[in-house]
């Protein structure tokens, strides 16, 4: 797993300007077996894993995961800030969950140079919850992680999205650091400027009633890297010190070989 400290910031879009590339469960099980590991979803008694996680990386760095009801998974890795989340990359990928143990073997990892890699991750869950696991790309030193449940004061994953929240014009950051503006606009579009890469998109409540957002995206021509390309992804907000909100957009193209990661606070 290529998440070395010298990676340097990471917050770019490779769809956009300036980038060339790319709980719930039983908790019986000890370890997470990826080998076999499936793309389908199959439904157990603590809801696949599902849920939103924060802990800390064996190579020093903490992290967001978040785990959907649909087996899809969104990892932000990074340093922590004072007053934000520095974001150093982003994997994504879709697992299943059954009896205490995820397993996915299609991971992308989104890296700063705009390029990928790929590997597989297995965790097992709890109740609490908890999700902990690893990560394996290749020949890189595999990465273990914990994961804990955000705090209830900063963040519920089981209650309804408050909309009104996230909208408004939020001064976020690309995965290579470039400044993106995007307005949110109280009918559920949006659009956006990322060093004269403009793109327009929406941002829905989930059917699943949980306190994450659907996010569509469409690019515009040049000089956007995947001119008049589209995406899908997710959003979340929460709370951080000082009363601010954080917002954090992820999500890739419809042939994963360009990854989206948008992050701000304001």
């Amino acid at each position: 797993m290529r998440l070395t400290k010298e990676m340097g910031m990471l917050v770019m879009s490779a769809a956009l300007a300036g980038c060339g590339g790319g709980g719930g469960g039983d908790a019986g099980t000890a370890s997470a077996p990826l080998a076999g590991g499936s793309t389908t979803v199959t439904t157990d008694s603590l809801r696949n894993g599902e849920g939103v996680y924060e802990g800390a990386l064996s190579n020093g760095m903490v992290h967001d995961t978040i785990v959907l009801e649909d087996g899809s998974y969104y990892s932000f890795y990074g340093t922590g800030a004072t007053n934000a989340f520095v974001v150093k990359g982003s994997l994504q990928g879709t697992g299943t969950g059954l009896n205490g143990v995820f397993a996915s073997t299609n991971l992308r990892d989104y890296m700063a140079d705009g390029t990928t890699a790929s590997g597989s991750l297995g965790a097992t869950y709890t109740a609490q919850p908890t999700f902990n696991g690893y990560v394996s790309e290749g020949s890189q030193p595999t990465v273990t992680f914990t994961g804990a449940a955000l705090s209830a004061t900063n963040y519920v994953y089981a209650s309804a999205p408050v909309f009104s929240n996230i909208v408004g014009t939020w001064p976020l950051t690309s995965i290579a650091g470039v400044a993106t503006t995007v307005t949110v606009a109280a009918d559920n579009t949006f659009s956006g400027n990322s060093a004269g890469c403009t793109f327009t998109g929406t941002i829905t409540p989930r059917p699943s009633g949980k306190n994450i957002y659907n996010v569509t995206m469409a690019f515009g021509g040049a000089p956007c890297a995947s001119p008049n390309q589209a995406a899908t992804g997710i959003a979340l907000d929460y709370l951080i010190s000082g009363g601010k909100r954080q917002l954090l957009i992820v999500g890739a193209d419809a042939t994963r070989a360009n990854g989206i990661v948008l992050i701000g606070a304001k």
